[in-house]
């Protein structure tokens, strides 16, 4: 099954069948790996494995019922680093499952940890680090997500390697993961 279908079939079961959870659940896709999944029907991908962690965080969103605040205040996750670590493959054939936990969060950054098993088997881990960036080119902090969810949690203390993701992500120019600017137009000399 191509990803367009598994994303149609998070949605319709996620918005129609299952009830809201909290955003600190644990949420799970489960699926099989087909035969576009694979390398000449060999095993998964690489890349497959990061198609279905944007999945999960699509999951995570309709189960979650964030969504439609998400749409409603302009906001858009976007994921800001991710890093695998791979104990085994997914063979043509084998079904997995992706469980999505919300690891925690620093001011505009959210953490998930998305595993991949088999059976019972761990096969990859995903270390993803987002944020949410509003329409109006501003940051969105983790305060302002739970103001309009209407819930107050607080974040668990941060894994290291979050951590470190975080304070090599602030080290970067502003302009590419600081405050969001809009970007000054070209103009055209006047004649």
């Amino acid at each position: 099954m191509n990803l367009f279908l598994r994303l149609i079939r998070v949605l319709v079961v996620g918005l129609f069948f299952e009830k809201g959870t909290k955003l600190v659940d644990s949420h799970v896709v489960a699926s099989k790996v087909g035969f576009g999944d694979t390398l000449w029907g060999t095993h998964m991908v690489l890349s497959r494995f990061a198609s279905f962690t944007d999945l999960a965080i699509m999951n995570y969103l309709v189960r979650s019922r964030s969504l439609n605040t998400f749409r409603k205040n302009g906001w858009i996750p976007i994921i800001q680093a991710e890093t695998f670590d791979y104990f085994g493959e997914l063979a043509r054939g084998d079904r997995f499952r992706v469980v999505t936990q919300l690891a925690g969060w620093d001011g505009v950054y959210f953490c998930f940890l998305h595993k991949f098993t088999r059976d019972d088997e761990l096969v990859a881990v995903s270390w993803m680090v987002t944020r949410v960036v509003a329409r109006a080119k501003r940051l969105v902090t983790a305060q302002d997500v739970m103001a309009a969810m209407q819930v107050n949690y607080e974040s668990p203390d941060l894994d290291v390697r979050f951590s470190a993701a975080i304070n090599e992500l602030r080290a970067q120019p502003s302009n590419r993961f600081g405050p969001v600017v809009p970007v000054a137009r070209a103009t055209q000399p006047e004649k």
